[in-house]
C-alpha cells in the first residue's frame, strides 16, 4: 500500500498541476470581478465560505491564486510538505468554485474528499521527498471510507438521473454525442452511426450502473467489477467528450479507491540480473519489498552474459529489456499489475528505446563508493546457483581487500604470524593455524553446484582456518564450519587432498590453557544450527575475540573468529578486527596477516614451548 498511494500521489499531483496550468488564460475570465460573474454575490453559495476572492477578484489576484495552486500541486507531486499541501489545494479549490458556481462538476467533491483524506494519512511513503518513515502504513479506514462514499455518490447520482426524460427515454448519449463539447473524430462519428437503439442502450447500460453500483460494490465478488465497469465509461467519455476534466478526476477517485487484492500475481518468476549494478540491486530490493505472494526469486548473470539487460524467466519463456519489466509488474500484481497492461499500449521499440537508455546510465545513477549489503528481503529469495554468489560477492566486496588494522604485517618484526614453508605433514606443530585455499576456478566449480561454503575461496586468498591442536599425542584439526558445531573430528589426514599454509604464532603458547579452551568451545558450540556466527559472517557483528576466562567464550563463532578467540585465551593476542567486531568482516587473510595484540595476562608456560 505504500508504494500504491505513492504512485497515486504522483498522477493526481501531476493532474492537478495540469489542471491549474490549463486555467491560467480563463482565470480571470472565470473567476475575477471582470470575468463571466463580475460581482460573486450572484452565487447561490455566496457567503458559505470564508473566500479571499469575494473581496481580492481582480485579474492579477486570480492569476496569483493559481500560481499558488501551480506551485503547491509541484509540491504535492514531489512528497514535500504533502498534507499541508493538500489542504492548500483544498481552499484553493473551494475557494474557485464558490467564486463561480458554474464551474460545478461532479468531480469537484471527490477530489476535495482526496485532499482531506490525504491529510489524514502519515507522513514519509515512499518517491517523496519528505523525510522516509520505515514504519510508514496507510490508516485501514481510508480507502474502505473512500469507497463507500463513491458508491453512495454513484447511485445517488443515477437516482437523479431517473427524474430526466432523455436517460429513462435513452436518448442521454445521443443528445452527448451532438453536444457542442462532444471531440470530433472517429469515435464520436462511429456511435453517431449507429441505430438509436443501441445508443439508448449505452444510455440504460451507463445508468443502470451507476443505480446498482452500492449494492454491487457492497459484494466482495461484484466490486471490482463495478468499480472497472465505471472507470471503463470515464475513459470512453475521455474519448468523445473535449472536456476531460470530469472524467479525469473521477478517475483519480478511481485509483485512489483501487484495492490491489483485486490483481493478485500468480505467476512465478526468475530474474537475472548486474550483481555490480547499484542501482539494479536497489530495484531489487525495491521489488522484494512490493512482492507480497513471494513469487520472485533472483539470481544474478554470470560474468560471461552480456550485462546490458535483466533476463526474466516465466513459464519457461524468456523476457528482455522492457519485456522483462512489464512481466515482473505483472507478476507483483495489485496496482503494478494495472501498470504493465497501461505500458502494453505504448509500443515496443519506445519502450526498449527507454530501457536502453536507463540501462547504459544505470552505474551513473546508482554510482556510490559504499558497499551495498542486499536486504533481507532478497536474501531470502536468491537462488542457490552461481547467480546467488554473484549477489554475495556484492555483500562482502567490502572485505575484499583482507586489509588487517595497520595494513598487512606478515614478515616484519611485529608480526602475530609467520608462514612455514612448505606444505607438509610433519611441519605441523599443536597451536599452527592452517589456511586452506583453492584456485577461483576450483572455487568456482564448487559454486556452481550451489556450494555457498566455498564462497570465501573465490572472494579471498584464504577461505578456511583450522587450528593446529594435540590431544593424548595425537594432532587433531580445530575446525567450524556452517550448519557445523566446533570440532576435533579430524586428524591431519584431512590435509591430504587439499591445498594449505601453516602459519606458526610469533609468540609461545600456553598449552594448558589451550586445551582448556578447546575443552570449552566443544561444549558450548556443540549445536550445529546455532554454533556458526552468521552475524559476523554478514560483517554486522562479531562475538568476543579476546577471551580471557571462560565465561567470556560465546556459543557462535566463525572458522576464523573461532582460530583468534583461542588464541587469544593461550596468549597469542592479535590486533586484527575493526570496531571491536561491529561492522567487520573478519576474513582468513585478515588474521594470519595482522600483528601482534596487547596480553590481558601475564602468560606461564607450561611443558616444553611449542615454538621454536
Amino acid at each position: 500500500m505504500n508504494s500504491q498511494f505513492a504512485l497515486f500521489r504522483i498522477f493526481f499531483g501531476a493532474f492537478l498541476t495540469w489542471h491549474f496550468i490549463a486555467l491560467i488564460p480563463y482565470g480571470p475570465e472565470l473567476f475575477s470581478n471582470e470575468g463571466i460573474i463580475s460581482d460573486p454575490a450572484l452565487n447561490p453559495t455566496y457567503g458559505i465560505f470564508p473566500n479571499h476572492l469575494y473581496f481580492w477578484d481582480t485579474p492579477m489576484a486570480v492569476t496569483v491564486t493559481l500560481g499558488v495552486a501551480i506551485l503547491v500541486s509541484v509540491s504535492f507531486t514531489l512528497g514535500w510538505a504533502r498534507r499541508t499541501s493538500a489542504v492548500v489545494l483544498w481552499f484553493i479549490i473551494t475557494a474557485l468554485f464558490h467564486r463561480n458556481n458554474l464551474t460545478s462538476n461532479p468531480s469537484l467533491p471527490y477530489l476535495g474528499l482526496i485532499l482531506i483524506l490525504t491529510t489524514l494519512i502519515p507522513a514519509g511513503e515512499n518517491f517523496s521527498l519528505s523525510r522516509k518513515n520505515e514504519n510508514w502504513f496507510m490508516p485501514r479506514w481510508i480507502i474502505p471510507i473512500a469507497s463507500l462514499l463513491l458508491a453512495l455518490g454513484y447511485t445517488f447520482s443515477g437516482w437523479t438521473k431517473l427524474s430526466s426524460p432523455s436517460w429513462v427515454e435513452g436518448g442521454a448519449i445521443a443528445h452527448i454525442l451532438n453536444n457542442p463539447l462532444a471531440r470530433p473524430g472517429f469515435f464520436r462519428d462511429l456511435l453517431l452511426a449507429m441505430p438509436d437503439g443501441i445508443l439508448g442502450l449505452f444510455t440504460w447500460g451507463a445508468l443502470l450502473a451507476e443505480l446498482c453500483y452500492l449494492p454491487l460494490f457492497l459484494n466482495k465478488k461484484s466490486r471490482p467489477w463495478i468499480w472497472l465497469a465505471l472507470l471503463g465509461m470515464h475513459f470512453g467519455l475521455i474519448l468523445f467528450i473535449d472536456f476531460a476534466d470530469l472524467s479525469v478526476g473521477m478517475i483519480m477517485i478511481h485509483l485512489f479507491t483501487f484495492d490491489p487484492r483485486w490483481f493478485q500475481g500468480k505467476i512465478p518468476v526468475r530474474i537475472a540480473f548486474d550483481a555490480d549494478c547499484l542501482m539494479c540491486n536497489r530495484f531489487l530490493a525495491f521489488l522484494a519489498r512490493e512482492d507480497e505472494e513471494r513469487l520472485l526469486t533472483f539470481e544474478a548473470l554470470p560474468d560471461d552474459e552480456e550485462k546490458t539487460s535483466m533476463i526474466v524467466t516465466r513459464e519457461g519463456r524468456i523476457f528482455r529489456r522492457s519485456s522483462a519489466v512489464i512481466v515482473i509488474f505483472d507478476s507483483l500484481g495489485g496496482h503494478w499489475k494495472m501498470l504493465s497492461l497501461v505500458a502494453r499500449i505504448i509500443p515496443r521499440t519506445i519502450r526498449d528505446f527507454l530501457y536502453d537508455f536507463v540501462a547504459k546510465k544505470r552505474h551513473h545513477f546508482g554510482s556510490t563508493k559504499s558497499c551495498m549489503i542486499p536486504s533481507a528481503e532478497v536474501r531470502q529469495r536468491i537462488i542457490k546457483t552461481l547467480s546467488t554468489f554473484m549477489i554475495a560477492l556484492t555483500l562482502s566486496s567490502c572485505a575484499m581487500i583482507e586489509r588487517p588494522p595497520g595494513g598487512k604485517h606478515l614478515g616484519t618484526e611485529i608480526a602475530a604470524f609467520r608462514e612455514i614453508s612448505g606444505s607438509k605433514k610433519s611441519l605441523l606443530q599443536n597451536g599452527d593455524v592452517v589456511a586452506f585455499h583453492m584456485t577461483k576456478r576450483e572455487a568456482m566449480a564448487y559454486l556452481k553446484k550451489g556450494k555457498i561454503q566455498k564462497l570465501p575461496y573465490q572472494l579471498f586468498d584464504y577461505g578456511h582456518l583450522a587450528l593446529v591442536f594435540e590431544s593424548n599425542g595425537e594432532k587433531k584439526l580445530l575446525q567450524l564450519a556452517m550448519k557445523q558445531a566446533a570440532n576435533i573430528d579430524d586428524g591431519l589426514e584431512y590435509l591430504d587432498d587439499k591445498k594449505w599454509a601453516i602459519f606458526r604464532p610469533t609468540s609461545d603458547l600456553d598449552e594448558e590453557r589451550l586445551a582448556e579452551f578447546v575443552s570449552l568451545a566443544l561444549k558450548k558450540l556443540s549445536n550445529p544450527k546455532k554454533a556458526y556466527d552468521y552475524s559476523g559472517v554478514l560483517g554486522v557483528h562479531n562475538r568476543t575475540t579476546t577471551p580471557d576466562f571462560p565465561e567470556d567464550i560465546p556459543n557462535e563463532y566463525t572458522c576464523v573468529t573461532l582460530i583468534q578467540a583461542a588464541l587469544h585465551y593461550a596468549g597469542h593476542p592479535t590486533d586484527s578486527i575493526y570496531r571491536k567486531g561491529f561492522l567487520d568482516i573478519v576474513t582468513p587473510g585478515q588474521l594470519i596477516e595482522s600483528r601482534m595484540g596487547k596480553r590481558s595476562w601475564a602468560i606461564r608456560p607450561r611443558g616444553n614451548a611449542a615454538h621454536q
